[in-house]
């Protein structure tokens, strides 16, 4: 996967009633140390986005889905300045994800929360939060 330095993806994760699931990083992770983010990570050679999503879903959180569980919210661009980065991130949705069920293997720990309060929350990495506000107009 490299159409257009497309190198990482990653998904918001929103429960029945439409909150919204993240992670905070933990301090020694890099980039963003302490900060929250989306769950996901960065394609391997020839491997397609999904795959990617669903691979990183296992590592993270034991959350196995389909290719039909994920809509696909749009691509994001990092860059060095303000990330730390300089690629874009395609991003999706999956809906209907229990916290209960998830098992964190990665992070410091799982946040749930309504998208109207967690978008306010200042450990927002930049492209967390422009992809919230974006989810917001959806739903």
């Amino acid at each position: 996967m490299n159409k257009k330095n497309i190198k990482g993806v990653h998904a918001i994760l929103l429960t029945p009633d439409k909150k919204v699931i993240l992670q905070e990083k933990t301090l020694d992770y890099k980039p963003n140390p302490g900060r929250i983010s989306m769950f996901g990570g960065g394609a391997e050679l020839n491997e397609m986005p999904l795959d990617v999503l669903r691979r990183e879903l296992v590592e993270e959180l034991d959350l196995e889905l389909g290719d039909d569980d994920f809509e696909e919210l749009g691509i994001y661009y990092k860059n060095n300045e303000l990330d730390e980065a300089d690629y874009g991130v395609k991003i999706y949705v999956a809906k209907n994800i229990v916290p209960e069920d998830l098992k964190l293997s990665e992070g410091e720990r799982i946040i749930v929360d309504i998208p109207e309060i967690i978008i306010q929350n200042e450990k927002l990495t930049r492209i967390t939060k422009l992809a919230l506000e974006d989810l917001l107009k959806l739903i």
